[in-house]
């Protein structure tokens, strides 16, 4: 069944005000939905649909060559045309619509409204407050991933992926879209793929460390689970080293007997790390993020080590987690 696609058969604010003329409208049929298009407003946003419009017979229904997926698709690019006529604001819009508004306009050359969209884009990525990729599936991770390439916007990319690794650790979504999008994209998403192999390796901890094989039920290539493997035979090696080695620390201005303070921190270290856990041991990034909480509140650090040089020993290991995640993907031979 055809039908006259309801909010947007005659444009906002145009209809308002009768500033049209029959002429200078066409019908564009997508799926089962008519758009009743304003060609003075579209045409000069858009001249490949300008060109296929005007090869229709006046009075016909122009069908597009190459349709969008859905009427849902082609509302959203005509939002992107008319979006200084439309009541709606991008405070108003989902992300997940502004999102294909922007991916909409770009796909059909209405870099106008496609740089309108961003900004509501980069608004919704850059809130401190109600996230909205807080709880957002991983294909809206990728498709503003890819965004963020298009526009060659680095800060943006940097924040959705900082978001996305987020989430990962916090076990709410698959490695997997990660590492797939990461393996397209190895040059410029080298950090998100390390990590979300990191992720995902720690997950098959058990199936690795029995040294039973990954792949019979691997969502991954075969190449992929080679990354997997050589992160975790190169890690578990480093990890035991962490273990053992607590971290070296400053000396504290002031600070009267550094040998007795390094002592006590060596051998709290050696407990903290051989506490039992229910954190496997291959994942190093916890252990320490936990054995430095435990250390934290330990009374016997408190009291037995200079002031200073117990801070400069607990910073120690924040830098050292940064490190190890900063060459994560050597450990992944990426």
């Amino acid at each position: 069944m055809i039908v006259q696609h309801p909010s947007l058969w005659i444009p906002p604010g145009l209809a308002a005000n009768g500033a049209h003329m029959d002429n200078d409208f066409r019908i564009i049929q997508v799926g089962n939905a008519l758009f009743n298009v304003h060609t003075p407003t579209l045409f000069p946003l858009s001249p490949s649909l300008a060109k296929e419009i005007r090869s229709t017979k006046p009075g016909c229904i122009a069908r597009l060559s190459n349709p969008p997926p859905s009427p849902k698709h082609f509302e959203a690019f005509l939002l992107g045309v008319y979006k200084e006529r439309n009541p709606k604001t991008l405070q108003m819009i989902g992300l997940p619509d502004i999102i294909l508004v922007a991916e909409m306009s770009f796909h059909y050359g209405n870099i106008s409204g496609a740089f309108w969209a961003m900004e509501g884009v980069r608004t919704a990525v850059f809130t401190t407050e109600n996230r909205p990729l807080r709880f957002a599936s991983a294909e809206i991770f990728v498709r503003l991933l890819k965004l963020a390439f298009i526009c060659d916007d680095d800060t943006l990319s940097h924040s959705v992926q900082s978001q996305w690794l987020s989430r990962l650790f916090r076990r709410e979504l698959s490695p997997i879209p990660a590492i797939e999008m990461g393996s397209r994209e190895s040059g410029r998403l080298q950090h998100l793929l390390s990590h979300a192999y990191y992720v995902h390796m720690v997950s098959l901890e058990p199936i690795l460390s029995a040294a039973q094989r990954i792949e019979p039920h691997s969502p991954l290539t075969r190449a992929q689970n080679v990354h997997v493997r050589c992160g975790y035979h190169s890690l578990s090696v480093y990890a035991s080293k962490i273990r053992a080695r607590a971290p070296s620390f400053r000396r504290g201005k002031g600070c009267a007997s550094h040998a007795d303070c390094t002592k006590v921190w060596r051998a709290s270290w050696i407990i903290a790390m051989s506490r039992a856990s229910s954190v496997p041991d291959i994942d190093i990034l916890q252990r320490m993020k936990d054995a430095a909480m435990d250390l934290g509140k330990d009374p016997l650090i408190g009291l037995a080590m200079y002031d200073e040089c117990r801070t400069n020993a607990l910073r120690s290991i924040g830098r050292g987690r940064d490190m190890i995640s900063k060459h994560l993907h050597h450990h992944f031979d990426l």
